[in-house]
């Protein structure tokens, strides 16, 4: 995740990436490292642990969604 989210903000930084495009790629990172997270935590955990990590993840998801999607609409990507 911390690759990726540095690569992001140089190619942003430089010029090289609309903030929208690097928002929505930051977004798409974040969710397939919290799917890795939960799933593993499903397996090694068992289903009461999966399912604790799955429903604060979903908080998580729809806080960030209900942020990107703020952004987007009010023009500041």
């Amino acid at each position: 995740m911390d690759a990726i989210l540095i690569s992001l903000s140089r190619l942003h930084g430089a010029g090289d990436m609309a903030t929208g495009t690097a928002a929505v790629a930051l977004g798409l990172a974040t969710l397939a490292n919290m799917l890795t997270k939960a799933g593993i935590a499903w397996t090694t955990g068992g289903r009461q642990v999966g399912k604790t990590v799955v429903g604060s993840y979903l908080i998580a998801l729809i806080g960030g969604g209900i942020s990107l999607w703020l952004t987007l609409a009010l023009g500041r990507a």
